[in-house]
């Protein structure tokens, strides 16, 4: 129990001091899949990055939430943008006071047009994270995503776990099962600062991810 209190109060001091993204614009971050990421732009609300494949993606700041617009700039007639259409995500703990939010997402796709995304998500807890040298304090949250329709019973299209690192204001670690029960994880690597995300050294962390 002491443990656990020291972990709590060891989070809120770290939540308190980084209610932002402290990754600096112009960063690279590197995930054990291979995925690199560039940070374009940095709100209250959002985060703007760019992949190496020219993909960009606007995610919210509050983490149960899914991307909010996606952009394949090499198609112009493709991507999409997501927004709450019903429900409160922000009740969720730590920012509200729920263990469980139920939501709607309306989406809008270039080419396939509207539809509607239901996500339940639930608070786990705290936790730790190992990043390099350093433990940092994480959330942890389950997030599953339903189709609804008429009189069917809900089908559960993925169901993810994931740590959110509020220090970082990134998604530090991912377990997802698909519709198929298809497992995949995906991790934190490496968050390189502007001088030192140069190619050579982005091109050899990958290549040692992968290579494991």
């Amino acid at each position: 129990m002491k443990i656990q209190i020291k972990l709590v109060i060891a989070f809120f001091l770290v939540w308190s001091g980084y209610l932002s993204a402290s990754v600096e614009l112009g960063s690279v971050v590197i995930y054990s899949n291979g995925q690199v990421e560039k940070l374009l732009e940095s709100n209250s609300q959002w985060s703007l990055w760019e992949d190496a494949r020219k993909r960009v993606y606007r995610r919210s700041n509050l983490p149960v939430l899914p991307v909010l617009e996606y952009r394949r700039f090499s198609f112009p007639e493709s991507g999409y943008t997501q927004t709450v259409r019903s429900g409160n995500p922000n009740a969720i703990k730590p920012y509200g006071e729920s263990n469980e939010v139920d939501f709607s997402i309306a989406r809008v796709d270039v080419l396939k047009g509207p539809s509607e995304k239901h996500w339940t998500c639930e608070y786990l807890g705290l936790s730790t994270f190992k990043y390099r040298k350093e433990n940092l304090q994480t959330v942890e949250y389950r997030c599953q995503r339903f189709s609804r329709g008429g009189y069917s019973p809900d089908k559960l299209k993925e169901d993810l776990r994931f740590s959110y690192s509020p220090k970082l204001g990134l998604i530090v670690n991912k377990d997802r099962v698909n519709a198929k029960g298809r497992h995949s994880n995906v991790s934190l690597v490496r968050v390189l600062s502007p001088e030192k995300a140069t190619a050579k050294r982005i091109s050899r962390i990958v290549y040692k991810q992968l290579s494991k």
